[in-house]
C-alpha cells in the first residue's frame, strides 16, 4: 500500500467530503478518486459508499474499521522516517571523583563534546571505591578515581599524579615553604574524604585518628577554600588544584611536606570485557584521552612514574 493512498483515505474519512480533501492535500478531486480506488482494489474492499447526486461520502463498515489501522500505518510511517533521518548517539555513563569536576575533567568534556558530536555524556561524581564496584557490575561505563578497588575483571589506566600539599591562608604567618606534619593541628584541618587509603595511612603516622576535624567536606574542594579565610584552618590538596586557588585567591600560600605524603593518582577505569554496546564509545574516550593528555599532565611532578603499580591499592578478588 502506498501512504499517499492512505492519507487520502484518511482525509475523506475526516472530512467526508472528495472536494474539501483534495483542498486540504493540495491535488485534484480526481487524483483523490484516483488514490481512493487504488486502495480499495489492494484491499479487495470498498471503503467509501459512492452515491451519485449527494455530496457528502458515508464510509463502509469495512472503511470505518480501517480507519484505525490506517492512522497506524500513516504512524508507523512516520516513526520510520523519525528512525532514517535520526542520528546514531553513543550512551556513556561515566562517574568520577568530586573534584575532577573542577580540574580536569570539566575541560576534557568540553573538547570531547567538539570532537565527538554524537556521544552522550551521563555523568555522575562519587568516591573512588564505589566507582570501582558500579564499574565492576556494568552500572556505569568508565570510572575516574584515585584510589580503585582492583580486580580482575577490571582494566585501569594511570593518567596522571597529583602530589598533595597544605593550603593555608597567609595571614597564618607561617615561616618557609615546607611544613611537618607534626606542626599541624589537625582540629582545624578542613577535610575532604577522597584520598586514598595510602594517605590515610600516612595520616595516621602523624595526626591522632581519634581526632575529628571541626569541618568535613563531602563536595567539591574548589568550595572548600573558601574555609581558609581563617587562618586557623589548612587544608590537603593536590598540588594542581591548590596552585589554580592560589592564582584566584592570593591571600592563600602552598607549603610542601617535609615529609612527603603519597600522591594522589588518577586512574581511568573500565571493565575488561565490556557490553558490545560500551566497546566504541570506551575507545572514543581513551583515543581523546590520549589527545588530550596535555590537559592533565600541565606540570612535570604530574608525570606518572615508570615505576608505578598498585601494590598499595585494596585488592579485590
Amino acid at each position: 500500500m502506498k501512504l499517499e493512498d492512505i492519507e487520502a483515505f484518511l482525509m475523506i474519512a475526516d472530512t467526508h467530503n472528495l472536494s474539501k480533501s483534495a483542498q486540504l492535500l493540495y491535488i485534484t478531486q480526481s487524483t483523490v478518486s484516483y488514490r481512493l480506488k487504488r486502495l480499495e482494489t489492494e484491499l479487495g474492499v470498498e471503503l467509501v459508499k459512492r452515491s451519485r447526486g449527494e455530496r457528502s461520502i458515508t464510509l463502509t463498515p469495512k472503511g470505518i474499521e480501517f480507519i484505525s489501522i490506517a492512522q497506524q500505518w500513516v504512524n508507523v510511517s512516520k516513526y520510520t522516517r523519525q528512525f532514517k533521518e535520526m542520528k546514531s548517539y553513543m550512551n556513556v555513563r561515566i562517574e568520577h571523583v568530586d573534584w575532577f569536576t573542577a580540574y580536569p575533567f570539566q575541560k576534557f568534556y568540553e573538547l570531547l563534546l567538539e570532537k565527538e558530536p554524537l556521544l552522550k555524556l551521563h555523568i555522575r561524581t562519587g568516591h573512588s571505591a564505589p566507582i570501582s564496584e558500579k564499574v565492576n557490575n556494568v552500572e556505569i561505563d568508565i570510572g575516574f578515581v584515585v584510589h580503585p578497588i582492583i580486580t580482575s575483571s577490571l582494566v585501569y589506566r594511570p593518567l596522571f599524579r597529583d602530589p598533595l600539599v597544605m593550603i593555608c591562608s597567609r595571614r597564618a604567618n607561617r615561616q618557609g615553604v615546607t611544613v611537618h606534619p607534626k606542626d599541624l593541628d589537625p582540629l582545624h584541618e578542613v577535610y575532604w574524604p577522597y584520598q586514598g587509603d595510602d594517605v590515610r595511612k600516612w595520616r595516621d603516622q602523624w595526626w591522632d585518628s581519634s581526632i575529628i576535624p571541626l569541618i568535613q567536606m563531602d563536595f567539591s574542594i574548589p568550595t572548600s577554600f573558601y574555609f581558609l579565610s581563617n587562618p586557623e584552618k589548612w587544608m590537603l590538596s593536590p598540588r594542581s588544584i591548590a596552585e589554580e586557588q592560589v592564582q584566584l585567591n592570593p591571600d592563600l600560600k602552598i607549603y610542601t611536606f617535609s615529609v612527603p605524603a603519597p600522591d594522589i593518582i588518577c586512574y581511568c577505569i573500565h571493565k575488561k570485557e565490556p557490553s558490545q554496546q560500551a566497546i566504541l564509545s570506551i575507545d572514543i574516550i581513551h583515543k581523546q584521552l590520549d589527545t588530550y593528555s596535555d590537559i592533565f599532565i600541565k606540570h612535570d611532578y604530574m608525570k606518572i612514574p615508570e615505576n608505578h603499580s598498585y601494590s598499595t591499592m585494596q585488592h579485590l578478588e
